[in-house]
């Protein structure tokens, strides 16, 4: 039986399309406590602190600057580079699970921040070196798309649009750590921080070196493509597969919902899950995994 650690923060998509880093540093911080703040000062506070390379919207020690700077007296948040994937998702679990504090990280090389707001795992870590359980998947708040115009937010409230799906965007996605390997946490291409794993989390040390790793998904060649009945029956199986049917925020808009029957457009087929995702953004807050 694995574990699923999950922390309640409100989702908030990013005000224009380079300001990931301040809506996750605004999402962090109201988390603990220290109010919905302006993305707009968040974002000069990144980046006029991003001081170790140039070129960078928010870097990791501009992100890490923020935090600590905007932080009520609550936290203290260190930008790690590692050197693997395995050891920063280890990091991310740590933080959440002892720190109960949301870390950033970031994803598809150098070009994202988003909020890791929960994990699950074989088991809870016992310490933050402790490298002896596999890991799942993540549940993450991606900041993305910005808001359209015109119409709120922002200013962001408690009570606004953002996650309601569509271009609101989605709030709580769950990310298999399949997916999260291959497409999420793929290390910094180069520069300053190149071949390195960042995530800005809590202080302790993360562990010295990998450890238990769940076996790889089996991807298919994908010369041929699966029917659509195959496709709707896969997704159905895959929440089922991680409990998401059970999870408090989804269950609800989960009861009698059904997929949507695959398209193609442009040649491509559009897989099930996002049409899953259209149909559950009825709700207050849309979900998606992948």
């Amino acid at each position: 039986m694995s574990v699923h650690k999950h922390l309640d923060i409100q989702y908030h998509q990013q005000d224009t399309d380079y300001y990931c880093g301040a809506a996750c540093a605004q999402m962090v911080l109201a988390q603990i406590g220290a109010g919905l703040l302006d993305q707009d000062s968040l974002y000069s506070d990144n980046n006029s602190h991003s001081v170790a390379e140039t070129g960078w919207y928010t870097a990791p020690d501009g992100l890490t600057w923020t935090l600590n700077d905007r932080d009520p007296g609550t936290h203290y948040f260190v930008d790690f580079a590692l050197t693997s994937e395995d050891l920063i998702s280890r990091k991310l679990c740590w933080t959440i699970e002892h720190y109960q504090v949301a870390p950033v990280a970031l994803v598809f090389g150098s070009a994202y921040w988003i909020v890791i707001r929960g994990y699950e795992a074989s088991a809870a870590p016992n310490n933050s070196g402790d490298n002896s359980y596999s890991i799942v998947a993540f549940d993450v708040n991606n900041p993305w798309p910005p808001t359209p115009a015109p119409g709120p937010p922002p200013p962001h409230t408690s009570g606004d649009v953002c996650g309601s799906g569509g271009d609101r965007g989605v709030a709580d996605e769950h990310i298999a750590y399949s997916t999260w390997q291959s497409d999420y946490m793929t290390g910094v291409p180069g520069g300053y921080w190149g071949g390195k794993f960042l995530a800005v989390c809590d202080p302790e040390p993360p562990p010295m070196n990998a450890g238990v790793r769940r076996r790889k998904r089996k991807r298919l060649s994908g010369e041929k493509l699966i029917t659509p009945q195959t496709a709707a029956r896969n997704a159905v199986s895959a929440l089922k597969a991680y409990n998401l049917d059970r999870r408090t925020g989804w269950k609800k808009v989960l009861v009698d919902a059904k997929p949507a029957n695959p398209c193609w457009s442009n040649g491509s087929i559009i897989p099930t899950a996002f049409f899953i995702s259209c149909r559950l953004a009825t709700g207050r807050n849309a979900h998606r995994f992948s």
